[in-house]
């Protein structure tokens, strides 16, 4: 709401450093019709600007709050690989769920089964709460997932067995963008995990070599 507070400030000094009636916006005086030559040309200036400013809050911030969130509770039952889980819920529903703002290496890369230890050793018969966004494009749920209050996630960027996946980190909250992101660079610079090999391969690069070459 402080964001959203300092932009309508912003707008409305803008607006008075234009002569923009502000306080008579969107009215009209009985019996009386718009001028055109009420439309300063600073007005138009004041209008473009608190677009310009909408727009920008909505790039940075919009997505994420657009974005819904549920969340699920139960027992984490299953690990496929580094970045992926099976929650297994209250009514016995069995989610499968990938890990949101990270990329773990695939199973046939470097790190990857060592990967998919870790997140076992974080999570496998645990309780667990995921809390979801909406499902990516194989039907999994993608969630950030706590277990005793842990982010899973972050902890597989912070040893070294999992990427910050910035090309989806506006489906990300703000604060964790940067968290993950200096998980990662912490990691690097420590070569902990994958980053022990100087010429890792990130696994969106590597599906897409496998792709390229009909192995995926």
């Amino acid at each position: 709401m402080k964001l959203f507070e300092q932009l309508k400030q912003s707008v409305q000094r803008v607006g008075r450093g234009a002569g923009w009636p502000l306080g008579q916006l969107g009215r009209r005086q009985r019996g009386s019709r718009v001028s055109t030559a009420a439309a300063r040309p600073g007005a138009v200036v004041a209008i473009t600007t608190s677009c310009a400013l909408a727009a920008a809050l909505w790039l940075v911030f919009g997505v994420a709050w657009a974005t819904p969130r549920h969340q699920i509770t139960g027992t984490v039952v299953g690990i496929s690989d580094g970045d992926t889980v099976s929650l297994l819920d209250r009514e016995r529903v069995q989610h499968r769920i990938r890990l949101l703002g990270i990329d773990a290496p695939e199973k046939r890369q470097p790190y990857g089964e060592r990967a998919k230890q870790h997140l076992a050793r974080l999570a496998f018969s645990r309780p667990a709460r995921a809390v979801c966004g909406r499902p990516d494009r194989y039907g999994r749920q993608v969630c950030q997932l706590f277990v005793d209050g842990e982010d899973v996630g972050l902890a597989q960027v912070r040893e070294g067995f999992a990427w910050h996946y910035r090309q989806y980190q506006r489906d990300q909250v703000v604060e964790d963008r940067a968290r993950y992101a200096e998980a990662e660079d912490e990691a690097r610079a420590g070569r902990r995990g994958l980053w022990q090999d100087i010429r890792a391969v990130p696994p969106w690069e590597y599906r897409r070599e496998a792709r390229e070459h009909g192995a995926w």
